[in-house]
């Protein structure tokens, strides 16, 4: 027999801590912190592999890779990683994490934002998530589009 939900029995789980709000509470801001700063720590495996992968086939060529590169004065805007002379933008969408603004409807509306603003300044922009190592297409991505004669 099935057991029937409560919402009393959510009330003690992580996600009930950081929303509080669904039992009419104000959200305790230490806790909140407490979890981003977790996050934080933690980092992701796959941009620490990305950063080092992109890194190196930026070093290869004699370019430039920047992080969280500003690509319009006017908007806080910036890219994960950035290659200024090629005009290209590199973005991991961190859909996989536990608290993340890609997967909500501000945080995508706000992603199309950044990437229409980036085309019409002239910039490409790749895209790539956890889910089936897509991520790991990024250095034959580079190869297939910049191929080795870029410069």
């Amino acid at each position: 027999m099935k057991k029937s939900f409560k919402i009393e029995d959510f009330r003690n789980t992580p996600a009930a801590r950081l929303n509080p709000h669904l039992f009419g509470e104000q959200p305790e801001r230490t806790e909140i912190n407490k979890h981003l700063a977790a996050q934080k720590k933690k980092g992701s495996k796959y941009k620490a592999w990305m950063t080092l992968n992109i890194g190196y086939w930026c070093k290869e060529r004699g370019l430039e890779m920047k992080k969280e590169y500003k690509f319009n004065p006017f908007r806080k805007f910036a890219f994960d990683w950035c290659i200024p002379d090629m005009r290209l933008g590199i973005e991991y969408e961190g859909i996989m994490a536990d608290i993340s603004r890609h997967s909500s409807v501000m945080g995508l509306t706000k992603d199309t934002e950044k990437y229409n603003l980036a085309a019409a300044d002239g910039w490409t922009v790749l895209r790539y998530t956890a889910i089936n190592h897509n991520y790991k297409n990024v250095i034959e991505d580079l190869n297939k589009i910049y191929g080795t004669n870029f410069l």
